[in-house]
């Protein structure tokens, strides 16, 4: 199978990095990532380089992207792009912070031989920072890094979402799980006034500590596997003909109700424990 993991951490924007050159994706000759002549310093981004999108080029959907080394990522500009593997399982390691600005999105494919993983490497500004979108097949978040999802920001998973230590994820905007086999590792925290939401058809696998302190709603199917803990701190509403299962507990704190909305499936051997409720 072609992957590319695209590793991202420590950039707040081109312009804030004075210390870090900065390479402008021009696409003027081909989408062709490894080409020279589609860079603004006739090369592809190095490791000192930071990677920057705009809404000018005409070719924003960039393939071919390669095992390589870059110090950071931001689109800006109400831009839209899309970034595709190459054929060998490749990576892409981003030594920053990723920034998604308002308007803007960032798609990896989630084609089957060249999709796309995102991995934020910890550092001394390391973040993902979205106020637009990011819809990606693998994420991970590894430790020292921080997560914020702003009003206008929305975060899609179709794959994994792995963090690597306890995460803070601020999340004032959305988070979704698309996939049919969405595998969540690591331990979490997410707070704020935002959503977080597991689409119906979809399935959200709880293989690490999750606690969502924000709304969640949840249409498909959540397993909380063995010795893993999903905490409930928000409100949370199973629709109808969703489905929750597993070995592991669920845990409903703060006088919290998980609603049932309709004919919802309860298997397994969950445990249920906390001072919330049910109905």
């Amino acid at each position: 199978m072609k992957k590319i993991i695209l590793l991202l951490a420590g950039l707040v924007a081109c312009t804030f990095l004075m210390g870090q050159p900065q390479n402008y994706w021009t696409g003027s000759t081909s989408s062709s990532w490894t080409v020279s002549t589609n860079w603004s310093l006739s090369h592809f981004p190095t490791s000192s380089e930071i990677a920057c999108f705009d809404n000018g080029p005409v070719n924003k959907n960039i393939t071919g992207i390669p095992a390589s080394t870059i110090a950071g990522i931001q689109v800006t500009g109400s831009a839209t792009y899309t970034f595709t593997g190459s054929a060998g399982g490749n990576l892409l390691t981003v030594n920053g912070t990723v920034q998604i600005d308002a308007g803007c999105s960032l798609t990896t494919t989630t084609t089957i031989g060249s999709e796309v993983s995102i991995q934020v490497n910890a550092g001394a500004t390391a973040s993902l920072t979205l106020s637009g979108a990011l819809v990606t097949h693998h994420l991970t978040l590894n430790a020292g890094v921080s997560a914020s999802i702003n009003a206008s920001g929305s975060l899609t998973i179709k794959a994994s979402y792995t963090h690597n230590s306890s995460i803070a994820v601020t999340l004032q905007g959305s988070m979704f799980f698309t996939g049919t086999n969405v595998v969540y590792s690591g331990t979490a925290n997410v707070t704020g006034s935002g959503s977080v939401s597991v689409a119906a058809s979809s399935t959200l696998n709880i293989d690490g500590n999750l606690t969502v302190s924000a709304s969640f709603s949840h249409s498909g199917m959540i397993t909380v596997n063995a010795s893993r803990t999903l905490t409930i701190d928000g409100s949370f509403t199973a629709s109808a003909n969703a489905a929750l299962s597993g070995s592991g507990s669920v845990v409903i704190n703060n006088s919290k109700t998980l609603i049932i909305d309709g004919s919802v499936t309860l298997s397994g051997s969950l445990s249920f424990s906390g001072n919330g409720s049910i109905q």
